[in-house]
């Protein structure tokens, strides 16, 4: 008798080489983190462990952030946190990050509604407690989507409001514990015909 000889196994074949796979919020290289280290300025150690390019998300709250002009080499900065920083002011530095879709400037010290009509793609802007006496939609991208104005100093005169209606995109509002607008916003719209949350 003869005998057949095993056959050999197969080679498993090669698995094709994948591109780079692309950046996503997950990935620690597109995040920095930088919340309550009572910063003055963004450190540039903390940037150029990773490149610039590839941070998408940025947070910087809870510090004393005073000079922020190493936020220009973040072109493809997506969302940005500088919450709590006890800013009275903008810098405008933030108006050439043309990524940018959310910032938060909530719990700072802030007047006035900030001039952010340069960041064309920005859809979230967080707010809330501030100081903000008064509501001027020509200041803020055509493109924003949900605006947060919670706890600040709104009056009861709506005719800023008006200014809201060239933001095309715009669908939410909120204004909860703004106390003069409650009388006059009870039915749960706004003179600009936007959905308020009080």
């Amino acid at each position: 008798l003869r005998l057949r000889p095993k056959p050999k196994p197969a080679k498993p074949k090669p698995k094709p080489k994948l591109g780079p796979k692309p950046k996503s919020m997950a990935d620690p290289a597109a995040t920095v983190v930088l919340r309550g280290r009572g910063l003055l300025e963004v450190p540039a150690d903390e940037l150029e462990g990773s490149n610039s390019d590839d941070v998408r998300y940025l947070d910087l709250s809870n510090n004393r952030l005073q000079d922020m002009t190493r936020l220009l080499r973040l072109k493809r900065l997506v969302r940005l946190n500088l919450s709590g920083n006890d800013l009275a002011a903008v810098p405008e530095t933030i108006t050439t990050l043309a990524a940018l879709d959310t910032l938060d400037l909530s719990r700072n010290a802030l007047t006035l509604m900030p001039a952010l009509a340069g960041c064309r793609h920005l859809r979230r802007l967080h707010l809330s407690h501030n100081l903000i006496e008064r509501i001027d939609g020509w200041q803020l991208p055509v493109a924003l989507e949900t605006l947060d104005v919670s706890h600040n100093a709104l009056g009861p005169r709506l005719t800023s409001l008006a200014t809201l209606k060239d933001l095309r995109h715009i669908q939410h509002l909120g204004a909860a514990g703004n106390p003069a607008l409650q009388p006059l916003w009870d039915a749960g719209r706004d003179a600009a015909g936007l959905w308020v949350y009080l």
